[in-house]
């Protein structure tokens, strides 16, 4: 992903992160920002620029995987991407359109690709125990500790 400073001078360049068996990649999209473009068509093809460039990325990391004998499994991996309609100046998150899919190729099969499942930014998901949501709404179903403490406290 590609952070830059307002007055362009400085940037931060980040691809992901990665610990063991559990990576996060990510991207942004690589056209030009216009002021002006605040347009849901222009929203858009930033997203569908973002989209085609974190499968490049995605690509590449299955690639490399693959090359020293690793493997990502596509059934537990799952991407999203925020997606913004603007109105009077304001920014709202919102769902993608289902228009568009994130399809990898993996192992030996380059012919047929697989398609990631995508979760929405407002999802909440678990993972490693917590429980996240990209929008920043975590909304989780009480937990079986969450449950064992009211038992045990009546």
């Amino acid at each position: 992903m590609k952070f830059q400073s307002v007055e362009a001078s400085d940037y931060l360049d980040n691809k992901g992160e990665s610990f063991v068996d559990d990576s996060n990649l990510g991207s942004t999209s690589s056209l030009p920002i216009e002021p002006h473009q605040v347009a849901s068509v222009d929203q858009l093809l930033h997203s569908r620029s973002a989209l085609e460039n974190l499968k490049l990325l995605a690509q590449s990391w299955e690639r490399a995987l693959y090359t020293i004998g690793g493997a990502i499994n596509f059934q537990k991996s799952f991407w999203f991407l925020f997606h913004w309609r603007w109105k009077n100046g304001v920014a709202k998150l919102v769902s993608l359109p289902d228009t568009l899919t994130l399809q990898l190729t993996e192992g030996n099969n380059l012919t047929s690709p697989v398609t990631v499942p995508q979760k929405s930014v407002h999802d909440t998901y678990r993972t490693l125990g917590v429980y996240l949501s990209q929008s920043g709404k975590v909304e989780k179903p009480p937990s079986k500790c969450w449950k064992k403490k009211q038992r045990t406290t009546r």
